[in-house]
């Protein structure tokens, strides 16, 4: 399950909220419906300069924390990332939209890597649902995230799931 841009009540800024509520979706913390994206919008909306640019790794940390993910995890480098998706741990990643110095004025964005092949990255709420690996490290070790890493991280994931109660109850 997924959430995009589209789903939110800004889409110029919501790619936190809705990576944040992919991720909790997927771990069991979070009901895979719209109210999902619409709580951790009212209750964590993107803050970075007043919310106009989106959502800083603070706040990312901060949603999944005040949504139950217990077990988060930073993800910095392509080996962690691999390692994460291997053991079904999808990562919320930031990247640069266009890489390089010149791309720094085409913004930042959130999405969650949920595997990835010889070819690429697997992602969600992204124009292409597959990026090549060297269109991906461009973007992923770009100066917008190398400064979100500064602060935070590149990348975060959670590696608890909780069990629906249906599995739990036997």
């Amino acid at each position: 399950y997924q959430y995009t841009n589209e789903d939110g009540t800004n889409r110029d800024t919501v790619c936190g909220p809705a990576a944040c509520a992919t991720l909790l979706t997927y771990c069991g913390l979070a009901r895979p419906d719209i109210s999902t994206l619409r709580s951790i919008e009212r209750s964590h909306p993107p803050n970075l300069l007043g919310g106009d640019y989106g959502s800083t790794p603070r706040r990312i940390r901060e949603t999944l924390q005040a949504y139950r993910a217990r077990h988060l995890c930073v993800v910095n480098d392509t080996d962690s990332l691999k390692r994460s998706i291997r053991t079904l741990c999808p990562v919320i990643c930031v990247i640069q939209n266009t890489g390089g110095l010149f791309g720094i004025g085409d913004g930042a964005h959130w999405f969650v890597v949920y595997a990835y092949n010889d070819a690429g990255v697997f992602v969600t709420n992204y124009g292409v649902r597959q990026l090549a690996w060297s269109d991906f490290d461009t973007k992923w070790r770009s100066w917008v995230s190398l400064g979100a890493w500064a602060i935070g991280f590149q990348g975060i994931t959670n590696m608890g799931r909780a069990l629906p109660n249906s599995i739990s109850r036997g």
